[in-house]
This record gives structure tokens, C-alpha cells and sequence, in this order.
């Protein structure tokens, strides 16, 4: 980058294929994704999925924002030598993805959010995420040293008894998830992923809860792309309310429902988002 910090990222697919830019959930990595490359060739797509800064092998960033974010994803599109991509975001990735789309409407053509998170920098969503997440926002905001101590600990329970955190992990997800991760090839990427993500707690989950919660630079209602919103079915009421109101927001947004996808499960069917989404 310009200011001398390493992006680190993952490419599948050829480079030369439209890329799909993904930005990982809170507490994950780029190691997240599971792609056949094969079937990517096949259509001349490529995914690229990035850590955002202080998680895996990506320097940290003090004080980040949305938009800061949104740079690193622009430069990186501008590295693989393409004027123009799509971008995935996954729950919390998703208000990161939203900012990307909105900061460079000439470069993104399709934004493409699974599951998402209400992106509440804007206080009229601010009520809709869950009680947890807007109590870990503000502590990581205007707190940020008790919110490190709260995430080195989690990263020393982790590092002490990997599995051991892994069960209790496994245990708040539904049985579909819990199969799901079961798969020897999933089980790798997400041992491979939480590594990622607790390798700096102070920088990388501080980091991103803390740019959660600032308040958003852009409006919704401004983004002109094809926005197509993925949800998990059976869904919970809350979540609903969420898809409606942001399905309302964008001016030209899809609705498409995954039944019995679980939380994890769009790794499994990335093809038929990417078909669904993509032209």
C-alpha cells in the first residue's frame, strides 16, 4: 500500500477473470472461502478475499474506517490490473462491502451481501443489530483498552485449548452448521481462519468494531448498483426485519432466500450466489 503496510489476500481463479472482491466476517480471515476453481475458470470469474487490518498476515492500521477499507479493496482491484468488480460482503463484512460500493460507484458493478449485518453507522439501523453487537461497538469505540483486554483473553482461552474453544463456538450454531463444519476440508479453512483472526485481538477485532460504529460517510438510498441480499430460511424475525429495511433502502436490490443454509452454509452454494448475482 502507499503508506508502506502489507495487504495480504488470497487469490482462486485465474488473475486475468473478473474478480469478486470478498470481505470476511467479524472474527474470520481470508482463509474463510472454500472455492472450486475449476467451475470459477469455467465462467471467467476469480474471488479475492483480503484481511482487513491487524488480522492474519496484514499489518495493523490504527483507526481505521469504512472507507479506509474501501481504499484497500480499490488498490487491490487496482493491482490484479481490472477496472471494474463485484463485491461479496459476509455479516459483518457486509457494512464494508456497502462503503466499497458506495465509494466507487465506477469500479464495483454488482454488490452482493449474505447474511448481513445492519450497517449501523447509520443510527436508523443502529436499533436493529443485536444487543451484543452495539454493546462490543461502543466498548471498542470509546473504550478501546478494556475491549483489547476483553479480546486477548478470548485469544488466550483460544490458543490454550483450540478445540476445546472451537466446541463452545459450535455449540451457540444450528445442527445444519455444526454438520456442515464437520467436513474435514471446511474444519481446516476454519481452524485456518480463527488463527487468522486471533493472531492480533487488540488490532483486528478492536479494529473493526470500532469502524462498525462510526457513523457512515454515504447513504444507502445513494447506491445505484444491482444489490442482490442473501438470506439463511428459517430466519430469525429480527433478521427479517433487517432484509426488509435494507431491501427498501436500495434502490435496485434482489431478495434471495438459501433454505436451511445455516450461518455457514453459503460456502457451499457460492456458486449459485455467484450465478444468481452476477449478470
Amino acid at each position: 500500500m502507499p503508506d508502506q503496510r502489507n495487504v495480504a489476500y488470497n487469490l482462486y481463479g485465474h488473475q486475468a477473470h473478473f474478480p469478486v472482491i470478498f470481505f470476511h466476517d467479524f472474527g474470520s480471515s481470508r482463509n474463510t472461502l472454500v472455492a472450486d476453481e475449476q467451475w470459477l475458470d469455467r465462467h471467467r470469474w476469480s474471488l479475492v478475499s483480503f484481511d482487513r487490518p491487524g488480522v492474519g498476515a496484514s499489518d495493523s492500521r490504527p483507526g481505521y474506517s469504512l472507507c479506509d477499507i474501501a481504499d484497500d479493496a480499490a488498490l487491490l482491484v487496482e493491482k490484479l490490473g481490472h477496472e471494474s468488480c463485484a463485491a461479496i460482503g459476509w455479516s459483518a463484512g457486509a457494512p464494508f462491502a456497502i462503503a466499497f460500493a458506495a465509494a466507487y460507484p465506477e469500479l464495483v458493478e454488482f454488490l452482493i451481501l449474505i447474511s448481513p449485518m445492519p450497517p449501523i453507522g447509520d443510527r436508523e439501523y443502529w436499533k436493529l443489530a443485536d444487543g451484543a453487537v452495539r454493546w462490543s461497538t461502543l466498548l471498542a469505540r470509546y473504550f478501546p483498552g478494556i475491549a483489547r483486554r476483553y479480546f486477548f483473553w478470548q485469544a488466550k482461552k483460544y490458543r490454550k485449548n483450540p478445540e476445546k474453544w472451537l466446541q463452545l463456538f459450535l455449540k451457540d450454531l444450528n445442527d445444519r452448521d455444526r454438520r456442515f463444519l464437520q467436513s474435514d476440508k471446511i474444519r481446516r479453512a476454519l481452524y485456518l481462519t480463527l488463527e487468522d483472526a486471533w493472531s492480533d485481538p487488540a488490532a483486528g477485532p478492536v479494529g473493526d468494531l470500532a469502524a462498525l460504529e462510526r457513523p457512515l460517510p454515504f447513504r444507502l438510498e445513494d447506491i445505484r448498483q444491482r444489490v442482490h441480499l442473501w438470506h439463511n430460511e428459517p430466519d430469525s424475525p429480527a433478521n427479517r426485519h433487517v432484509r426488509k429495511k435494507l431491501a427498501g433502502a436500495f434502490p435496485f436490490a434482489s431478495v434471495h432466500e438459501m433454505s436451511g443454509a445455516g450461518r455457514f452454509g453459503f460456502l457451499n452454494r457460492l456458486e449459485e450466489i455467484l450465478y444468481a448475482s452476477l449478470w
